[in-house]
């Protein structure tokens, strides 16, 4: 009614590229991006923006409340995320995104934002490059676990 507004959603910038070992945390985060694509497409007109902010790791206990393959809780660190940015600098970079009507803002910092541009400009630099790094950092995380018994 007021034809005024912002909604903001929060993906992941495992949204915009798939990773190894995170196939149903990826595809829920690609349809959170899509669909608010398309929102955003639908409401402009009416003077709603639409800002979907896609942080890279955060330092949140999502991997111990995580569930593994089989169901399990994973209940175990990941460096990935114990080495992302504060959830402080995450909110910070979100209220910015919005106040700025950023329609897709990545709030990330390097590697990951290098990463996303190869995977973005140049895909087959990005799986020459980046895949074997996505692979090592996933890999050394599960063997992460597997050393503390999880």
């Amino acid at each position: 009614e007021r034809r005024d507004g912002t909604i903001c959603a929060i993906s992941s910038i495992a949204g915009m590229v798939g990773l190894p070992l995170r196939t149903a945390y990826c595809g829920a985060k690609f349809a959170v991006k899509g669909f608010h694509d398309s929102l955003r497409e639908e409401v402009e007109d009416r003077g709603v923006k639409v800002v979907t902010v896609c942080p890279g790791p955060v330092r949140t206990n999502v991997s111990h409340n995580a569930l593994d393959g089989s169901g399990k809780s994973f209940n175990a660190p990941d460096p990935v995320i114990e080495s992302g940015m504060a959830p402080e600098r995450c909110a910070y970079l979100t209220l910015k995104a919005i106040a700025n009507n950023i329609p897709t803002a990545l709030a990330c910092s390097q590697p990951m934002l290098g990463f996303l541009w190869l995977h973005r400009n140049i895909p087959f630099l990005s799986n020459l490059i980046g895949k074997p790094r996505v692979r090592k950092m996933v890999t050394e995380s599960l063997k992460n676990k597997q050393s503390q018994g999880h």
